[in-house]
């Protein structure tokens, strides 16, 4: 049942952010922070696909993640799924 509410409150929180930034930011040209905000950049500069730049800005941030921070979320979140299944 958790797996199920995290699914849908990701889902819902994708049409909400896809929204805001097509709905709103990228009509009147406003940009945002972070990844997203270099994405709409490149959108205005080089009108290359916001949803598919963020995930193209996102991977080195979850490489380096992965590798760095391994330890810490392997020992804190997944040690206890782990046992329970």
């Amino acid at each position: 049942m958790l797996f199920v509410k995290k699914g849908l409150a990701i889902i819902v929180g994708s049409i909400f952010l896809s929204l805001g930034i097509n709905v709103f930011l990228t009509p009147y040209e406003i940009l945002d922070g972070g990844i997203i905000g270099l994405s709409l950049i490149i959108y205005y500069l080089f009108k290359l696909k916001i949803g598919l730049m963020i995930i193209v800005l996102s991977i080195p941030i979850f490489v380096l993640a992965w590798f760095k921070y391994k330890p810490y979320f392997f020992n804190s979140k997944m040690y206890p799924i782990r046992w329970t299944l």
